[in-house]
């Protein structure tokens, strides 16, 4: 799943070369303030098998956002993306957390 970005790109262990498998889901909700704005929030994560994985790899992704988006009109959009991830980088690391805010 790695070459889908599942696993967080981790397909196999970087030490040994074997399979890691992982598990992880997605969610969003929306909500449409009225016909032309809406807000959009959601969660995932990513968490790879800790004993498959080698000491230097990610332990466990997580992300959640916030989209705020405009239809000006049928064909156009604008919108700004805050997103916030927790990563839990190796075996005896604290979460590293990072914050985006991204307008498109």
């Amino acid at each position: 799943m790695g070459e889908y970005n599942g696993g967080i790109l981790q397909s196999f262990n970087s030490t040994t070369l074997s399979e890691v498998t992982s598990s992880g889901g997605f969610g969003e909700l929306f909500y449409y303030l009225n016909d032309s704005f809406h807000v959009h929030f959601g969660y995932g994560i990513d968490d790879p098998e800790d004993s498959e994985n080698a000491a230097t790899q990610i332990r466990r992704n997580q992300t959640y956002f916030t989209n705020f988006v405009w239809d000006v009109n049928k064909t156009v959009q604008l919108g700004l993306e805050i997103e916030i991830i927790v990563r839990l980088t190796t075996r005896s690391s604290s979460p590293v957390h990072s914050w985006t805010a991204m307008p498109w």
